[in-house]
């Protein structure tokens, strides 16, 4: 399609249009479907990449396909590109995890477990809120048509959830507020297991890649984050050929095979057995160099 910038975003079309389905046909159901619950959710993580992919290059080359893009997408996610731009453009990809970004992954503690996981979450949670609140104010008197159009975002997100309460609250906490908070939150927990206990200062080594075919698939190569970091304006399907060409510059360690298992191993069993913790490349340039904490 000549009017999409690249024909990969064929599949982020269908996605959300899967992703709608999904929500239409659990609405009809006369019961909750349990796996279809979890799969929604599941969906509406993968809905926030393409949002992240969409904040960093619209899908479309028309303005008017761009700004159904976005509503839609507010729709089937709870936020919209208004949360992208000051949050993640133009804080985390400026200052990568060094002080300044609001959501350093050190910022509680230097160890690697649910406990700092859960403080990162939260705290990155309540930065991006007020940063976004902040964001729509200052159009407010400077460029009124813009503020009126992020309004407008919100406006319908709320209408939507408001009238799906009125039919039936419980099909609305079940179909729609359970899987985009879930989203919402995995995605600003994503941040911390690509960077933490990674060396911020590095050229090379800030980032870490979970570079499974299955997950990359279905989250529009989101695994790929250093080249992502390097070059913010390669289109997501770039990122697999430009991360083969870097990796031989990257430590062997923050490339691994699979975000769930990555997990597993560093929160649950990492405690249980030290040999299959992370390896801090922050504390260890810390230590060489003679850095303070």
């Amino acid at each position: 399609m000549k009017a999409l910038r690249f024909s990969e975003d064929l599949w982020a079309l269908t996605y959300l249009a899967a992703t709608s389905a999904l929500l239409l046909a659990q609405w009809n159901l006369a019961q909750p479907y349990l796996p279809l619950i979890a799969l929604s959710c599941l969906m509406a993580y993968g809905v926030g990449c393409i949002l992240h992919n969409h904040a960093h290059l619209s899908m479309w080359r028309h303005k008017t396909l761009n700004t159904l893009t976005d509503y839609w997408i507010i729709l089937l996610r709870g936020d919209g590109v208004y949360s992208w731009l000051p949050t993640h453009v133009l804080n985390h990809h400026r200052f990568a995890n060094k002080p300044g970004d609001m959501t350093l992954t050190y910022r509680l503690t230097e160890r690697n477990n649910l406990f700092n996981l859960i403080g990162y979450t939260a705290q990155g949670l309540a930065y991006y809120l007020v940063a976004t609140l902040r964001y729509i104010a200052s159009f407010r008197s400077q460029m009124p048509r813009r503020f009126i159009y992020l309004i407008s975002q919100i406006a319908l997100h709320v209408c939507f959830v408001g009238g799906a309460l009125f039919l039936d609250a419980r099909k609305t906490l079940l179909f729609i507020l359970i899987p985009q908070t879930f989203g919402l939150i995995a995605m600003v927990a994503t941040g911390y297991f690509q960077h933490h206990h990674t060396d911020e200062t590095s050229e090379f080594n800030f980032a870490r890649n979970f570079t499974g075919k299955l997950n990359n698939l279905m989250h529009f190569n989101h695994g790929f984050h250093t080249v992502h970091h390097l070059d913010m304006g390669l289109h997501w399907s770039e990122w697999p050929a430009a991360h083969r060409a870097l990796e031989p510059q990257m430590e062997p360690c923050l490339n691994q095979p699979n975000l769930p298992w990555y997990m597993v191993r560093t929160l649950i069993l990492a405690p249980l057995s030290p040999l299959v913790a992370s390896r801090d490349l922050r504390r260890e340039r810390l230590t060489i160099n003679d850095e303070p904490g």
